[in-house]
């Protein structure tokens, strides 16, 4: 299989507060402080993906509401300067390899956010390919690099959970049908969709391309899973790079919701953890956050399930799908299960103390009775 082009984005899954807890105004004066220019490449190709999937430029529903988000764009972010170091401005500037463009999508009053690196992979060398499943294969190896990157940025506590991958390749095809039905290729790009990182068998790594497509487009075959995506392209279409930034924003739109329902369900067992025998259920804090997790939930509901920004069959069928492949219906389903249980123990806690109060007041009445 010949790869002519691709792009690699790598994605960091990121919390700097949490559903209780909002992003601190001095990170985003920071970030804002770090970001580039409005209208760069990057962001100019995620607004016309974005329009492919979502009203307006993405962050708009059809009552022109817009969602809470903080969207920043770096041109051409560098690795970190080391510390113990101090060099002059020009070798600053110079500091390191490109982490490339550099895209940072953050929910503030949700305390979460994604951070994705993309860099172009074009053909080279006698062969005339790109290496894409070497470039996969190295995106994550940096790790500690990258999280040094979010603290220069303005990200100094930042939580990073999952590193996913996208990879979306143009292959020297000008038919997918035939090209995918090929047993070497289904294997090949099943490799490109897993890294090959479990030693699967050919069969397996195959069967990804053949069966896990849910894309209906000619040109294109897009693979999901929440560690991985990958988006195959042929040669017919000059469609190339929009369509793979509606992937990038897919997944991350899987990977917000697997964050947020698993931040909510962190924070509800915590919230329970902190009701004693004597806390007092109308004064209690854990009153005001039950309900603020359960508003959580219902803006979680309202853009996944109820009303989702999109404007296409082809757009609700992408998400929910790929939703499904993080695994947020179930997350879901056991999130509502979690603060059903809260809600319960809140309510014994209620009914607890009417009780003592009850019997207080009895024996008030008594104490008085018995005094006259």
């Amino acid at each position: 299989m010949r790869v002519l082009k691709a792009h690699l984005f790598v994605m960091l899954d990121v919390t700097a507060g949490s559903p209780l807890q909002p992003v601190d105004k001095e990170i985003l004066r920071r970030l804002k402080s770090n970001s580039g220019p409005p209208r760069e490449a990057f962001e100019k190709l995620m607004d016309d993906g974005s329009n492919w999937l979502f009203y307006g430029k993405g962050y708009t529903d059809e009552r022109g509401s817009h969602q809470r988000v903080e969207v920043l764009y770096g041109e051409d972010m560098r690795w970190p300067v080391p510390k113990d170091t101090r060099p002059s401005g020009l070798q600053v500037k110079a500091a390191g390899n490109s982490l490339g463009r550099t895209r940072i999508c953050l929910h503030p009053h949700l305390g979460l956010g994604v951070v994705t690196f993309w860099k172009t992979i074009v053909a080279g060398g006698a062969a005339g390919e790109a290496d894409a499943l070497g470039a996969k294969l190295h995106a994550g190896e940096n790790q500690y690099r990258l999280r040094e990157a979010l603290k220069e940025w303005g990200f100094p506590n930042a939580r990073v959970g999952r590193i996913t991958t996208v990879l979306t390749v143009q292959v020297d095809t000008d038919n997918l049908d035939d090209f995918v039905s090929s047993n070497s290729n289904a294997e090949d790009i099943g490799r490109l969709f897993t890294g090959d990182r479990e030693l699967e068998r050919s069969s397996k790594l195959a069967a990804y391309a053949t069966d896990a497509d849910i894309s209906g487009r000619r040109f294109e075959r897009i693979y999901v899973r929440w560690t991985d995506a990958l988006a195959v392209y042929d040669t017919t279409t000059d469609l190339m790079d929009p369509a793979s930034m509606r992937v990038v924003r897919l997944v991350e739109t899987g990977i917000l919701m697997r964050r947020l329902l698993r931040e909510t369900a962190f924070e509800a067992e915590e919230v329970m953890s902190s009701i004693r025998l004597w806390t007092f259920p109308w004064l209690a804090k854990s009153q005001k956050q039950a309900e603020h997790l359960r508003r959580t939930m219902a803006e979680a509901d309202l853009t996944t399930s109820v009303a989702p920004p999109i404007h296409s069959v082809e757009g609700e069928r992408l998400l929910a799908q790929t939703l499904a492949a993080f695994d947020v219906p179930r997350l879901h389903k056991d999130v509502r299960q979690a603060l059903a249980e809260l809600d319960r123990r809140l309510e014994w806690q209620r009914v607890r103390w009417l009780a003592v109060i009850a019997v207080l007041v009895f024996l008030a009445n008594a104490a008085i009775a018995i005094w006259k």
